[in-house]
């Protein structure tokens, strides 16, 4: 590969980077289309797509190539519960899998062996096109000792989300407003929408619900009603502990901007 890239099944394609110590080229996406995807998965396969490093020319063995290219999306908003989650595009015997990884307190970006099928080197997409967003954005659910071996990977994230210099931000933490005023009624008619609206049986479907629930009951100014909406947001996610959404709403209301 040379410093304009690599051609791709007639498609010019230039990584973002290299990370050596995980062996792994990575990808910023945003939003991915049809061609993105493809693209990507194309790159992944060893027989025709990215080298398994810089200055290598193909790999050793092209049916066991693994762990090979990490897409990274926008910058998450971490709480103290959740763990946000990427995607590394691994290739074994022909296939094309998604698996989540997550940056420990080491700086490392540690891979799950949770394989869900993204495509294949006949040039088939598998992925359903109604999961395409958690390529690039996940999260995974921790509780206890796991909230404290995740706090300084959630402190480069915060670190991170304030230095957008790349829009013109200077890096200095953005003054913080109150969230937005939400009528109680308003609330309790989404907490009693949410098993409709969002597969609570699923964990994803939980931190979906959770993700939707916390910025409106931030914004109830009482404490008692707030407290109250918070006790039966848990039960109805199906959370035997209200911690979860006691952390996010506080999360909203303390760094609400």
């Amino acid at each position: 590969m040379t410093s304009n890239g690599a051609t791709i099944k007639d498609s010019a394609y230039l990584p973002g980077f290299w990370l050596p110590d995980e062996g792994l080229w990575a990808e910023v996406k945003g939003k991915i289309s049809y061609d993105d995807l493809s693209l990507l998965v194309n790159a992944t396969i060893p027989h025709w797509g990215l080298p398994p490093a810089p200055n290598s020319s193909s790999h050793p063995d092209t049916s066991r190539a693994g762990d090979r290219l990490l897409l990274l999306g926008p910058i998450p908003n971490p709480a103290a519960h959740l763990i946000p989650t990427h995607s590394v595009l691994a290739f074994w015997k022909g296939d094309v899998f998604r698996r989540p990884a997550w940056l420990s307190n080491a700086g490392r970006f540690v891979v799950e062996h949770q394989d869900e099928l993204v495509g294949n080197d006949g040039g088939d997409l598998r992925y359903p096109t109604d999961r395409w967003g958690s390529l690039t954005e996940g999260a995974m659910i921790v509780a206890g000792e796991q909230v404290q071996m995740q706090r300084l990977a959630h402190l480069a994230y915060e670190a991170a989300r304030q230095a957008r210099f790349e829009h013109g931000d200077t890096g200095v933490p953005r003054p913080r407003r109150p969230p937005p005023t939400i009528p109680v009624e308003q609330v309790e008619t989404a907490i009693a929408a949410v098993p409709a609206l969002h597969q609570l049986e699923t964990v994803d479907g939980r931190v979906s619900a959770l993700r939707y629930l916390a910025p409106m009951i931030a914004g109830i100014a009482d404490d008692r009603r707030r407290k109250s909406l918070v006790d039966r947001a848990a039960s109805v996610i199906g959370f035997e502990d209200p911690g979860p959404v006691i952390r996010l709403v506080n999360s909203h209301r303390l760094g609400h901007s």
